[in-house]
């Protein structure tokens, strides 16, 4: 009988973050320049929301306001999936799909620890069918 593995054995561990108190602008260009589809927040080290790029992109187009310096901290999400490195991956994937979610954090005790993404799940997949086929 096979064991289902835990999230921590496919996770992503690198993760930029981003502090609360920056403006959504630099937000953007550091989502930009890395790639990435969603940050992290974080506030006096602790894990607090997270900002997608989605987000970013509607604030930025608010042409009635000045975007310059508008805060992350007046805008990110604090309603996200965030398990433990050992919630099972069945369980993860069970709750990404439900919500829909690009990613999941994995966090113990507010400290971010990594996150699980899409990229990730196709990773997976990818190994899966490759090695059905072999």
């Amino acid at each position: 009988m096979k064991v289902m593995p835990s999230v921590q054995k496919f996770m992503t561990y690198l993760v930029k973050t981003i502090d609360v108190h920056q403006n959504v602008s630099h937000a953007n260009d550091l989502m930009r320049r890395l790639h990435l589809r969603f940050l992290p927040i974080v506030k006096a080290g602790a894990l607090v929301g997270v900002l997608t790029d989605k987000e970013v992109h509607m604030i930025l187009s608010l042409k009635e306001h000045d975007t310059s310096n508008m805060k992350i901290e007046d805008f990110y999400s604090n309603d996200f999936l965030n398990f433990s490195p050992e919630a099972l991956m069945d369980e993860v994937l069970i709750k990404m799909i439900e919500k829909r979610a690009c990613c999941a954090i994995v966090s113990e005790k507010e400290k971010l620890i990594g996150v699980f993404t899409e990229t990730d799940a196709y990773k997976q997949l990818l190994n899966l069918l490759r090695s059905d086929i072999s």
